[in-house]
């Protein structure tokens, strides 16, 4: 099935350019504070201007990513601030109705990041103190480096001294997973716990954070509708994917992609990554499968489009080497075996 994925898109990205080369490079400290300052200037037009080679419904202009703070607060965090005043006055300090939310809000936000690249906006969620940050494939797509910030502890606006150099180190394209390493990070790092799937379940509270057609550091919230394993899906591009999802109705739009979906513990149980036509239908990548991939090694980063050997030919004789099988659509049954056929240590075909 044809479905969109939660990923904003607008031509005043084009003004990344000043972060990469076209070989995706970084550039220089001159570039990166012209960038910010073309970022300022666009986002206070807030002008639609659609992507030259973008599908059309990801042409949404991208409001408001940059500017002054007052035009660019999240209400969330004034109706957070709201609910936790109510829970500090309920009888016996409880939170009262909102309180889930808040607590989660205030615990996630500061490990979820924005990404960008010269073609697209999303979101990430940093799951480990070295700087590895979970998000889509098709938020990086083929590229090899992007950029990710940081939210401030006051306030909500993107400043570029919370903006740090990302490389692409693995990705899983068939699941639209994807980790980047945050080239020299900050610290102390704020992470998000990984859940598991034993604590998921249909009708359960579930919540959103992400920057949804650029509102930066939004908060949402829903239930899951159902959990349907080796769900297939495709994006404009033609690109397939499949694996366990997570349906919701938890409200997420272009710009939520890759972003987490968060129980009430503030676990991720999910990567938002799609929606379909209709009321409500949003699909989130499975803990589970995130957990494998992040296990996998490297050699199962992509899937390729040459014909996969059958493991029963496959003999180690001369340079040819044996370097792993892997389940690449996670249907319990090895559909592909790297080998090194000229002794290079590195798989081949």
């Amino acid at each position: 099935m044809m479905v969109r994925h939660v990923l904003a898109t607008t031509l005043f990205l084009a003004a990344l350019f000043g972060f990469f080369s076209a070989a995706g490079s970084w550039a220089s400290p001159g570039d990166v504070e012209g960038l910010f300052q073309k970022f300022h200037a666009r986002s206070q037009r807030r002008e639609a201007k659609p992507g030259a080679v973008v599908p059309k419904i990801f042409q949404a202009p991208l409001q408001r990513l940059q500017g002054q703070t007052d035009s660019l607060r999240f209400a969330g965090d004034r109706i957070s601030g709201a609910l936790h005043s109510l829970g500090e006055d309920a009888p016996g300090g409880e939170l009262t109705r909102g309180g889930e939310g808040s607590k989660v809000y205030k615990k996630a936000a500061p490990a979820v990041v924005l990404i960008l690249t010269p073609e697209t906006v999303g979101t990430g969620s940093v799951i480990d103190g070295e700087g590895r940050v979970l998000t889509n494939w098709h938020v990086v797509g083929g590229r090899s480096e992007a950029l990710v910030v940081f939210k401030p502890e006051k306030d909500v606006e993107v400043r570029k001294d919370k903006a740090h150099r990302a490389i692409v180190e693995k990705v899983d394209k068939t699941a639209d997973l994807a980790i980047l390493k945050i080239v020299n990070p900050p610290k102390p790092l704020q992470t998000i716990q990984l859940g598991t799937m034993d604590s998921v379940e249909v009708a359960q509270d579930v919540h959103a954070i992400g920057h949804p057609k650029g509102e930066i550091w939004t908060y949402t919230k829903g239930t899951i509708s159902q959990i349907r394993p080796s769900y297939e899906w495709r994006y404009s591009d033609g690109s397939y994917h499949k694996r366990k999802v997570i349906q919701t109705q938890t409200p997420i739009s272009p710009g939520n992609s890759g972003g987490p979906l968060l129980d009430d513990e503030a676990r991720l149980i999910g990567v938002n990554s799609f929606t379909k036509e209709g009321e409500l239908l949003n699909y989130a990548v499975a803990v589970d499968v995130i957990r494998k991939f992040l296990t996998s090694p490297v050699a199962s980063e992509t899937p390729s489009t040459k014909p996969r050997p059958e493991p029963s030919t496959i003999k180690k004789k001369g340079g040819l080497k044996v370097l792993g099988k892997y389940d690449t659509d996670g249907n319990g049954v090895i559909d592909m075996v790297a080998v090194d056929l000229d002794g290079d240590g590195r798989p081949d075909g």
